[in-house]
């Protein structure tokens, strides 16, 4: 007997930028919205933070296995696509394949994605969303994407995958620029 598993893969990567570095290069004309346009002004992250290992949750299963016959649903396209990050609840949560929403209750917040995000090259999507000086200013110790459309605080809507993992305590001194891969092989 022949058994053929599908794997999907997750990637996080969050760039950290000072909030100063950013006004700076505004006040230089340039219009800094992504981690590109800030990576081209010159800006660099002070620091990079990596974490792999996720759990794909059952309604984003059945999402993608609905989407993949046409029978209808809320697709994962720019425009609907955010980056979901939360405080736990006060610590890393433990992540469950029933999970339909991050663990905080009010320390959370969905970024839409960034112009030209999520896309996919080969069997990779990629979404990236930047969290401005504003917003998301609490530790971040979860993340999943979702399909809720505008940014904001509220609940997470067809959560796609859910993991728990510290990735750092972001304030309003910076903006952070969250890019989660997802591979599927």
């Amino acid at each position: 007997m022949f058994i053929d598993r599908i794997g999907l893969v997750a990637h996080a990567q969050v760039q950290k930028f000072r909030g100063a570095d950013i006004a700076e290069a505004r006040r230089a004309g340039l219009a800094v919205a992504t981690a590109a346009d800030l990576h081209a002004a010159g800006i660099h992250p002070y620091d990079v933070v990596e974490a792999a290992h996720n759990l794909e949750v059952n309604g984003g299963i059945t999402a993608m296995l609905t989407l993949l016959i046409g029978g209808g649903g809320t697709t994962y396209s720019h425009g609907n696509a955010r980056l979901c990050v939360g405080d736990g609840n006060g610590s890393v949560p433990t992540v469950a394949a029933t999970d339909t929403a991050l663990a905080a209750p009010t320390n959370r917040w969905a970024q839409a994605t960034d112009a030209g995000s999520p896309s996919v090259s080969g069997q990779t999507l990629t979404a990236v969303a930047t969290f401005g000086t504003g917003v998301a200013n609490f530790p971040w110790r979860e993340w999943g994407i979702d399909a809720g459309g505008a940014s904001g605080s509220g609940a997470a809507t067809g959560l796609f995958n859910h993991r728990g993992v510290t990735l750092g305590a972001k304030s309003s001194a910076s903006a952070w620029v969250f890019t989660a891969t997802i591979t599927q092989s």
